[in-house]
């Protein structure tokens, strides 16, 4: 009777670490908590993946545990799932086409910025790394900071022009709310769209495209937005 215990015992330990298991694979991809979510899942197709992925990391188990364990899965905490999204559906975007890239070498920082202030108002963001300082400014701006590079002979690492700058302006729940820049990035990265530079300013969040990506651009994150209007009451 002991034996049959234990090895009853040993089996329920195995199917929770299992069942842990498959919280974790699935906690760790906002985009498949949603599928859970919404009963959109396959269970038999994302029971092979997530087995063949612990038998890469050498952990036994088996499809039937892992497909249980899975129907059993519920969300903590839905309000964290639907947050991003309402986030985004209270947004709003803009478009400014005909922007330019410079790229410089540190040492060149001082000689830009003690310029930067007579054109602040055609300065649309700038960034800086151990390495490099980026200025992302208007066209009509643009000859003027590589005219001041050439008069103190110094050369851009990388310039770049025809490009288009895409403002989405967030409430101030983005500032505390995880995921919103990740379903921006990844909605199009899906529409392979490329984005050239980002930043992201307290509530705004910049995005820097080429001209012939800019429309389709903004019809996608204009269509995510929109989708997600009205999403204040599915979260309370």
């Amino acid at each position: 009777m002991a034996e049959i215990w234990n090895v009853m015992n040993k089996n329920k330990q195995k199917d929770q670490s299992i069942a842990s298991l498959v919280r974790k694979y699935i906690e760790s991809d906002n985009s498949l908590k949603k599928c859970m979510q919404l009963g959109i899942i396959n269970v038999s197709s994302l029971s092979r993946i997530i087995y063949n992925e612990l038998k890469k990391q050498g952990i036994n188990s088996s499809i039937p545990s892992i497909s249980s364990a899975i129907k059993r899965y519920k969300i903590t905490n839905p309000m964290e799932l639907y947050m991003p999204y309402k986030v985004i559906g209270s947004s709003n975007i803009s478009l400014t086409t005909d922007v330019g890239k410079i790229v410089v070498n540190r040492r060149s920082l001082k000689t830009v910025t003690e310029k930067l202030s007579l054109i602040s108002d055609d300065v649309i963001f700038f960034s800086k790394t151990v390495n490099t300082f980026t200025i992302v400014l208007s066209k009509s701006a643009f000859n003027h900071i590589l005219n001041i590079l050439n008069k103190n002979n110094e050369r851009a690492i990388e310039i770049k022009t025809g490009l288009s700058l895409i403002t989405i302006h967030s409430t101030k729940e983005i500032i505390e709310t995880p995921g919103v820049i990740n379903i921006i990035y990844q909605t199009l990265a899906d529409n392979g769209i490329n984005i050239e530079d980002t930043t992201s300013s307290y509530m705004d969040t910049l995005l820097l495209v080429s001209n012939k990506d800019a429309g389709k651009a903004f019809n996608v994150l204009n269509d995510l937005i929109s989708k997600n209007q009205g999403l204040e009451d599915v979260a309370k």
